[in-house]
């Protein structure tokens, strides 16, 4: 057809053939088919050309309509049945021309000559003869500029001169072409088939979302949009994680090979060029014809590598213009997207602004079309104006008289070629892109947190308004309706319900946690740059500015500062007023109940009506104030907690998050150089006071000296422990409450044992697991029984119970039985299963309407157990349910281990459990893996010892982590709260931390044994109420009391839940083994 690798391929093997000496003299004939008269002269012309070029003398023939038969096979045989050796292309693709040649293979065995099959690759250069024009009008990318714009090539006389001039043209046309379409083509398409996944799928998740709402209710459309909301910024995400890579590494390896190819083709083309031609030329003062011999393999190296490169160059900077359009596009687009699900999420979505949408997203496409376009069209015109320039200029110098000298003077002026830059910018390239796709991967990471922000913070007011409605709205509301209905119809008043249980900073804090939480999806570290955009080829990739920023520890700061720290203040204060609120109206209520009781006793009936109606008034009138002050504090509370949102996400979006990080720095040196003169002055003023307290010593030494005898003496005397000495204990190895309220709550959430953290923070248990999985095996097999997790308080019982089932059980058939009150009865335990398991039935009828593969939870076993006569009552029943439903339903025990080995004594408990499993101590690694999983999550830093935690030694490290294992013998519980006591001070985001100390302990052992026999009690049961400890020490209640109140005021006990008290956790590890010493427990 014209077109193709195979003739470069062919005259290549004839030349190489020519050079052997048995072929140096044979006849070449190049025979071509062609049916077509009209360009019959011009493929002669173009042959002959071709052939010069490649410096072989061979016979041109183009076989048409004087040939005996039509089909060109038939022609081709024909016309080279006589010929030794035959060299034939293979056509380029399957198809009817490869169907014809198999059909005429059977004449080509009748030849008496050989036939070599060509099928040229890539190395050999593409030639396309002169073919007819196709009618079909060119897309706006293959279209071909018209050489008719372009100025005419002055063709001179010497024939071999303008068959150069047009060959060179020609050639650089070519290796252009290749450039353009193997480069620049083809990894702009690339990047538009990015753009067009992209589009097709929001434009499919918005038809399913207009589908979507159709088959649902008006209520639950709200839930819908915002669930679609998600869905797209979980693929924005999850796009520019693993797509956007994807397709930078092909657009990379389009850009590598493809100026390969064109350095492989300029390579091919040099190395074909005639050193020199000689050009004929008129001497005019001689009046004679003179040759001259040009260097055309220097200009041609000349014009391809220090002309036309830098040009090719200058493409390749525009496609990095076309790239950063394509990023800033899909920003665009991606906002633009999320602004609408935003907006759509609070009002009805109409047809419109689907087809609206739908229009924006297929525009932004088009723009990127139209730009590629708009590119490879100016591209390809420039181009091409160039080369007509460049031989132009050639042309005219070729006409000049000094042409020697033109040529020298030509060839001098060299200037450094661009290859080496074209060689690397596919790396730069790719360096920057992944700059660009970091900053959009951010911005999408950063939406998808703002949703989920705004969701929970929703929630977060959802909550705390019906707080506040419940618990002073609606009371004050309900003493308005009875005022209303006056004094004499107080038996149809409603009661009025008061609690002081707002609980709006816990709430709040609460939903702080899981925010935090959002923050440690965002990348730890990235590159990011500002995004420069101008005109094509004016900005080098080299000149962008770079940075590495920490997303998820800037979001962490400003969290903090602007959503946690402000919210916890007006919260506070708002939970103030209100609970100030709730005490006013709970006096009021009582004082209207006591006026009503002897309003009507006064014997002035006149006097004491008028005395309750001004009362009345009065009351409304404070009741109305309450109730409006509750309802502005409920909006407030709203517009702030939402208002807070933008301001906290707004400084993390990629244009503005290096600049965020530069303002924290700079907060943080500018408090550096406060804290250094207050810290100058503090040193000053110590210096001051040192030197007055030598003076004051000195004068005072004596008495000092006589006091200090005294105290010695008097400690001799001493046999028992006495109350202070308990609670200096106590306070410490109690965290410092004041560095403590410098810590952000979260932190204190991550190391409070009462946190529900997610299994990210879960330092393996895999003995125990193992055993666990064994013995839900044997479960599922048919076994009946239950799965007993003992181990001390503070072990980790019940997050390996959470963990455990929640890993093997599905979440709705999971079932905990928790106590509703501190006493061990079985009327309590009814209660608790019916609230638990569901109510209206029967003890056993709950278990059997379970479904199978069920689990039922009872952590801390002890608390349904007492020391006493009567104590063993509901975990005999426990046990029984276990025997009669432990096929069916899996039951899984938390017990103390001081209780366990205590009831075993009693229980059979081998007869009813598959397996137990001890929690045992935790080592030094445990501990640290524990402590570090929670601390590195935080974005805090620690400093110990003057050494900051990335320039800690492993020596140091180790030291600290076999410190706190020694002063929480391994249990986790205390290790946590030992590590939150060795923090001596915070500062911003750094934990200056000393070493924990266990202080003497020796004073336990000096505790009165009775109190020690409490003590013991208290360890085994954990919680105990004033009547089960009457029971268990078969005494009465008053004098209990007084033995409770006694602990209590030794900072043994304190008070919990139900009424119900239990150890002083700081200290219990220590009265445990005292108890343990003595053999009491």
């Amino acid at each position: 057809d014209g077109t193709g690798r195979h003739l470069d391929f062919a005259l290549s093997m004839a030349r190489f053939l020519a050079h052997d000496v048995e072929w140096q003299d044979a006849d070449i004939r190049v025979l071509t088919v062609n049916f077509d008269s009209t360009i019959k002269e011009q493929l002669y012309k173009d042959i002959s050309l071709l052939l010069n070029e490649k410096r072989i003398n061979a016979e041109v023939l183009v076989l048409g309509d004087n040939a005996i038969v039509r089909n060109k096979w038939d022609v081709l045989c024909s016309a080279s049945n006589a010929a030794d050796l035959v060299l034939m292309g293979l056509p380029k693709e399957i198809g009817d021309e490869t169907r014809d040649l198999a059909a005429h293979m059977e004449k080509l065995k009748d030849f008496k000559t050989s036939i070599l099959l060509l099928h040229a690759s890539m190395e050999f250069d593409e030639i396309t003869l002169m073919v007819k024009k196709s009618t079909a009008p060119a897309t706006q990318t293959d279209q071909q500029p018209g050489t008719d714009e372009l100025k005419p090539i002055p063709l001179p006389d010497n024939s071999l001169l303008k068959t150069r001039l047009i060959q060179l043209e020609t050639d650089l046309r070519n290796i252009t072409d290749t450039f353009l379409n193997q480069v620049i083509n083809a990894a702009i398409n690339r990047q538009l088939e990015l753009s067009t996944q992209y589009t097709d799928y929001v434009e499919g998740s918005i038809r399913n979302l207009s589908k979507a709402l159709e088959k649902v209710t008006d209520s639950k459309k709200q839930d819908t949009v915002v669930g679609f909301h998600q869905s797209f910024l979980n693929f924005c995400t999850e796009f520019y994680e693993k797509e956007a890579p994807k397709a930078k590494t092909a657009i990379h390896k389009i850009l590598s090979s493809g100026i390969d190819e064109y350095f492989a083709k300029t390579e091919h083309l040099l190395s074909l060029a005639p050193e020199q031609f000689i050009l004929t030329v008129n001497d005019a003062v001689k009046n004679k014809e003179r040759k001259i011999n040009l260097p055309y393999a220097k200009l041609l190296h000349r014009m391809v590598h220090q002309r036309l490169s830098p040009n090719l160059l200058q493409q390749l900077y525009g496609f990095n213009h076309h790239t950063l359009k394509n990023k800033a596009q899909f920003k665009k687009s991606m906002l633009r997207v999320d602004a609408w699900f935003v907006s759509r999420s609070r009002k009805q979505i109409t047809v419109e602004e689907y087809q609206i949408l739908d229009q924006q997203l297929n525009d932004d496409l088009r723009i990127l079309l139209n730009l590629h376009h708009q590119h490879m069209s100016t591209a390809r015109n420039k181009l091409y104006g160039f080369i007509r320039e460049e031989v132009l200029r050639l042309a005219e110098i070729l006409s000049k008289r000094d042409v020697k000298w033109q040529i020298r003077l030509m060839l001098r002026k060299t200037k450094e070629g661009e290859e080496e830059n074209i060689r690397q910018f596919p790396g730069i390239w790719s360096e920057r892109t992944s700059i660009l796709n970091n900053g959009i991967y951010l911005d999408a990471q950063v939406l998808s947190m703002n949703m989920r922000m705004r969701s929970a913070l929703a929630r977060f007011v959802e909550r705390a308004q019906a707080t506040i409605h419940n618990n002073v709205v609606k009371p004050a509301e309900i003493m308005l309706e009875n005022i209303r209905l006056g004094p004499h119809q107080t038996a149809t008043w409603k009661e009025v319900q008061l609690s002081d249980r707002l609980s709006l900073l816990n709430l709040f804090q609460e939903t702080y946690g899981r925010i935090h939480e959002f923050t440690q999806r965002l990348s730890n570290k990235m590159q990011l740059s500002y995004i420069v955009t101008g005109e094509p080829g004016s900005q080098s990739p080299n000149q962008y500015e770079e940075k590495e920023v920490e997303p998820a520890r800037i979001a962490a700061y400003y969290l903090e500062t602007r959503i946690n720290e402000p919210l916890t203040v007006r919260i506070n204060a708002i939970e103030d007023e209100l609970r100030q609120s709730i005490v006013d109206m709970r006096e009021a209520n009582s004082l209207l109940w006591f006026r009503l009781e002897n309003w009507q006793k006064d014997t002035d009936i006149v006097h004491s009506e008028w005395e309750m109606k001004n009362f009345l008034e009065k009351l409304t009138s404070q009741l109305e104030g309450w109730h409006k002050l509750a309802i502005q504090r409920s909006e407030e509370l709203q517009q702030e907690v939402l208002s807070a949102t933008p301001s906290a996400v707004s400084p993390l979006y990629s244009h503005v998050i290096i600049q965020s990080e530069e303002k924290i720095l700079s907060l943080m040196r500018a408090q550096k150089g406060r804290r250094f003169g207050i810290k100058l002055n503090k040193r000053f003023s110590k210096w001051k006071s040192k030197v007055n307290m030598l003076i004051v010593n000195l004068l005072y030494s004596s008495s000092d000296g006589l006091l200090l005898a005294r105290k010695y003496l008097r400690q001799e005397e001493q046999t028992t422990t006495g109350i202070q000495q308990i609670l200096d204990v106590v306070d410490k190895l109690r965290p410092n409450r004041k560095t403590l309220s410098r810590i952000p709550a979260f932190y204190r959430t991550l190391f409070s044992s009462k946190s529900l953290i997610n299994e990210d923070f879960l330092v393996p248990m895999n003995q125990e697991m193992t055993v666990f999985q064994n013995a839900l095996k044997r479960h599922r097999e048919g076994l009946g029984g239950a799965i007993m997790i003992s181990g001390v308080y503070g072990a980790g019982k019940s997050t390996f119970i959470r963990f455990a089932t929640r890993r093997y059980f599905k979440k709705d058939r999971v079932f905990t039985i928790q106590p509703t009150t501190g006493e061990a009865t079985i009327e309590n335990w009814r209660l608790a299963l019916q609230q638990s398991l569901g109510g209206g039935l029967h003890n056993d009828d709950i278990f059997e309407v379970l479904p199978v593969d069920s689990v039922i939870i009872i952590d801390d076993l002890e608390l349904w157990w007492e020391r006493s006569l009567q104590g063993y009552q509901v975990v005999n029943e426990i046990f029984r349910l276990v025997s009669l439903f432990g096929p069916k339903v899996m039951f899984v025990l938390g017990c103390n281990q001081f209780a366990f080995k205590q009831m075993a004594g009693t229980i059979a408990f081998h007869n009813h459990l598959l397996a137990r499993i001890e929690c045992k101590p935790f080592d030094t690694k445990r501990i640290q893996e524990l402590i570090m999983l929670r601390h590195r999550s935080s974005g805090f830093s620690f400093n110990y010892k003057n050494a900051s935690e990335q320039g800690i030694l492993p020596i140091r490290m180790a030291s600290l982590f076999h410190s706190l294992f020694r002063y929480s013998q391994g249990i986790p519980r205390v290790a946590m709260s030992g590590w939150l006591n060795s923090i001596q001070r915070a500062r911003q985001q750094t934990l200056y931390l000393a070493k924990p100390e266990l202080p003497d302990t020796e004073i336990f052992r000096k505790l009165d044994k009775d109190w020690l026999i409490i003590i013991s009690l208290f360890a085994q049961h954990k919680l105990m109420t004033i009547g089960t400890l009457a029971r268990v020490l078969r005494q009465n209640e008053d004098e209990t009391k007084q033995v409770i109140s006694l602990l209590m005021n030794a900072g043994l006990l304190v008070l919990a839940e139900h009424s119900s008290y239990r150890l002083t956790p700081a200290i219990e590890p220590l009265l445990i083994d005292v108890c343990l010493e003595f053999g009491l427990i």
